[in-house]
């Protein structure tokens, strides 16, 4: 429902910037780069918000998800290792 609100408000507006678009041409064009411009800062602004929100702050779901990588890394480490020691034993017990 919002969106169409918005679009029926956006096709109000753009009535009427129409009519000022032929009555004053140099009006109606001010108008449409206010509308532009101020919409492409407020996203800029929006983005810049959000990053800073991201950045600022990390979430527990990528901590917790650092702790998973870390952890499941160290557990191949240490299979790793175990399976080389295994393979040290075994190789020496095979050859006496």
């Amino acid at each position: 429902m919002n969106l169409f609100g918005l679009i029926v408000i956006c096709t109000i507006g753009g009535f009427f910037l129409t009519l000022f678009t032929i009555a004053n041409p140099v009006l109606g064009g001010g108008v449409c780069f206010g509308i532009i411009l101020g919409c492409l800062l407020k996203g800029l602004f929006l983005l810049r918000e959000i990053r800073d929100n991201i950045s600022s702050s990390p979430s527990e779901s990528n901590t917790i998800k650092k702790h998973k990588v870390k952890e499941a890394y160290e557990s191949y480490l240490k299979e790793k290792n175990i399976n080389k020691i295994v393979e040290k034993y075994s190789i020496k017990n095979n050859k006496n």
